[in-house]
């Protein structure tokens, strides 16, 4: 108006973006817990809904991606997304030559399903011969790929009849009891 102007200064401070990052696993083994941990920005937003700087997930198969945005000081990173891929558990299992043996016998039990083995009894072969005196239950874990899962085998041990002789215990040639 009437010709006059005025300047007025004015600052203002462009925000850069931030860069979203992700620290964390990219396998996990099937009904494990894993924990994404968010930098960048100083509030999160991910594609679960969660807002805090971690996320805890259980994935399930084959695979999950989780997707997060950093923000800062009003301005959002570009998704940033993660994929943790999802390693099956083996499906290990025992069989034995017998579940039921006479105290003091052996048997031999297979563990199947894994790639290599740990048993109860301290053996890392996937046979193992136990002599059995008494009940008891042998487990086995099974591992293939970093991922484990384990099984029990319970050996009954047959309680041999007693036997009972009755009548004179002295007989004459050609006398019956």
């Amino acid at each position: 108006a009437n010709g006059c102007s005025t300047d007025y200064p004015i600052t203002v401070t462009v925000n850069p973006l931030p860069v979203a990052s992700i620290e964390g696993p990219k396998t996990v083994c099937e009904g494990e817990e894993i924990t994404l941990k968010a930098s960048g920005g100083t509030s999160y937003r991910w594609s679960t809904g969660d807002t805090g700087p971690t996320l805890t997930v259980k994935p399930t198969a084959p695979s999950a991606t989780y997707t997060l945005v950093a923000i800062s000081n009003g301005c959002e990173s570009a998704p940033l997304n993660w994929k943790v891929t999802v390693k099956a558990k083996p499906s290990v299992s025992i069989s034995a030559a017998s579940e039921s043996v006479c105290a003091g016998e052996k048997v031999k039990l297979t563990a199947n399903g894994a790639d290599s083995y740990l048993w109860s009894t301290g053996e890392t072969t996937q046979t193992i011969e136990v002599v059995v005196n008494s009940q008891i239950t042998y487990s086995v874990t099974g591992t293939t790929e970093g991922c484990s899962s384990s099984a029990t085998k319970t050996i009954n041990v047959i309680t041999p009849p007693t036997i009972v002789i009755s009548g004179d215990l002295e007989l004459c040639v050609g006398e019956a009891t």
